[in-house]
């Protein structure tokens, strides 16, 4: 019997633990279903070609692996306060997370603007 390879791919982890889901409900699940949602070997993303990365994609992103809480924490600081290489604009803001598998990671994102809306400023009454 021949076998037929077939992959999928989903933008996020939930994606695919509810299609997993779904088939497991309707008894289709395969024995040697894996769930691999790594980033291909050749990609590698770091300092500067993260951060302008980041500026393109929206949302939270991992962005390192850490050895304990102290170390995630610490590399959040560095890119929160700008003192990692290419991250010196402070336009970005990380956090260290624990992953369901019990790593902790860092996770960064572009720091949301805070533009004032025109008619708040219009409101704004004189103190004097």
């Amino acid at each position: 019997m021949d076998r037929v390879r077939i992959v999928f791919e989903f933008p996020d982890r939930a994606s695919a633990r509810a299609w997993l889901f779904r088939l497991r409900e309707l008894g289709l699940e395969s024995p040697k279903a894996i769930v691999d949602d790594e980033q291909p070997l050749n990609v590698k993303r770091n300092g500067p070609k993260l951060a302008r990365w980041l500026l393109t994609h929206e949302g939270w992103h991992p962005v390192a692996d850490a050895a304990n809480r102290s170390a995630a924490r610490k590399a959040a600081y560095k890119i929160n306060t700008g003192v990692r290489r290419g991250f010196e604009t402070g336009a970005f803001e990380a956090r260290a997370r624990l992953d369901e598998s019990g790593s902790w990671i860092v996770e960064a994102r572009v720091r949301p603007s805070r533009v004032e809306s025109p008619d708040t400023a219009a409101d704004m009454d004189p103190l004097f």
